[in-house]
């Protein structure tokens, strides 16, 4: 199960990550330098891509709630809004984890749905 979690894009993979090496070292020290050796650079990446993922997440404005759709309104907060979404979406699509092609669809959906649910 640690060795799923730590290639998974997540908040608190540091941590985790320390878990796993008290919990390998625990078993076998000599096994254990084998496998974190192994795993070290699918935790690494998850790291970067959940540091990156970070700067393109957009929350919505306090004002913007879930609420009842309306006509779009064509202001310039709105445009940036849409930019911002726009890159977020290309950067999923880039397929930063290294996803099979279902999972990177399904990803990709995702995003889409969080986009549409905001405006």
């Amino acid at each position: 199960v640690y060795q799923r979690c730590v290639g998974i894009p997540q908040q608190g993979l540091e941590e985790t990550w320390r878990e796993y090496e008290v919990f390998e070292r625990e078993l076998s020290e000599p096994l254990s330098q084998a496998l974190l050796q192994e795993q070290l650079p699918r935790m690494q990446h998850a790291r970067q891509v959940f540091l990156e993922r970070r700067q393109y997440a957009t929350s919505p404005p306090a004002q913007q709630q879930p609420r009842l759709a309306i006509p779009p309104d064509n202001t310039i907060n709105e445009a940036n809004l849409i930019s911002k979404w726009k890159t977020r979406v290309a950067y999923e699509r880039a397929n930063p984890e290294r996803l099979q092609p279902t999972a990177l669809g399904a990803r990709v959906r995702y995003v889409y749905k969080e986009a549409v649910g905001l405006f």
